[in-house]
């Protein structure tokens, strides 16, 4: 500037362009809106060629999946249904009524009262009283057994398992009663 009278203010000059338009090396990346640059274009490098054999190239690249609407709701799904078999009871597009009726609910067979006395009252007569209980679950075994017959109801094994527990408890309980009497005739 030459000092010609006219001085220099801030005003005079064009504002500062912002860094994001600075012109400078051109960016690794696309602009908006464009796509990437192929990596032949980038190197410099011809474009490959690109053969295709026989009439089934085309279609190695068709979407298997095209003409299906995943959301359909009329009941035709993507895969097909199986085919249909005689006396098949489960089909989805069998007509109402082709199950059948539904099975009639029956409760379990009962078990016998009086083999789960036996079976309780063994095991007690073994480990509490032996020459009270032992004897009087192989009673209640045995009318058990014959109940369990008689009805028709569970409770067979249970009422077994008494009269082998009161068997037991019983000779037992009978051997150590002989023991001990001997013990006392003989020893004093």
């Amino acid at each position: 500037m030459s000092g010609q009278g006219t001085s220099w203010t801030p005003a005079d000059d064009p504002p500062p362009a912002p860094p994001w338009e600075v012109a400078g090396p051109p960016a690794p990346w696309p602009a908006a809106g464009s796509s990437p640059p192929a990596p032949w274009e980038v190197a410099g490098a011809p474009a490959p060629e690109v053969r295709t054999t026989g009439s089934t190239a085309p279609d190695a690249h068709r979407d298997p999946f095209a003409g299906i609407d995943p959301f359909r709701t009329d009941g035709v799904g993507i895969v097909p249904p199986p085919p249909a078999r005689p006396g098949a009871q489960y089909r989805l597009d069998a007509p109402p009524g082709a199950w059948g009726p539904p099975p009639e609910w029956t409760p379990p067979p009962r078990t016998n009262p009086l083999a789960v006395t036996a079976l309780v009252v063994g095991i007690l007569g073994l480990l509490v009283f032996p020459l009270v209980l032992s004897p009087v679950a192989l009673v209640l075994g045995i009318v058990g057994v014959l109940q369990v017959r008689r009805t028709g109801e569970q409770g067979t094994g249970l009422a077994v398992a008494g009269i082998v527990l009161g068997a037991v408890g019983t000779l037992v309980s009978l051997a150590l009663v002989a023991l001990f009497a001997s013990l006392s005739w003989w020893g004093g």
